[in-house]
């Protein structure tokens, strides 16, 4: 399941404002399913990062940025 999430993001290293997020579930189809995320990378440069908030430059310079989730 690949979907976008609008979010304030600037990759620290090239500058590009979309990244992917890379999901595991927990093998289980109904209730009681649920996944979490293992890691992201940046669609630009392809860095890996855990936190978004962590590894992106000032929100006020990251407008507009995007992201896709990647089960």
């Amino acid at each position: 399941m690949m979907g976008k999430q609008e979010s304030k993001f600037k990759c620290r290293v090239c500058g590009h404002t979309e990244y992917t997020e890379v999901r595991q579930g927990n093998g289980i189809l109904g209730p009681g399913a649920h996944s979490h995320m293992i890691h992201c990378y940046c669609e630009g440069c392809t860095t890996v990062f855990r936190d978004v908030r962590k590894f992106s430059v000032a929100e006020t310079e990251a407008e507009g940025a995007k992201s896709k989730i990647v089960p």
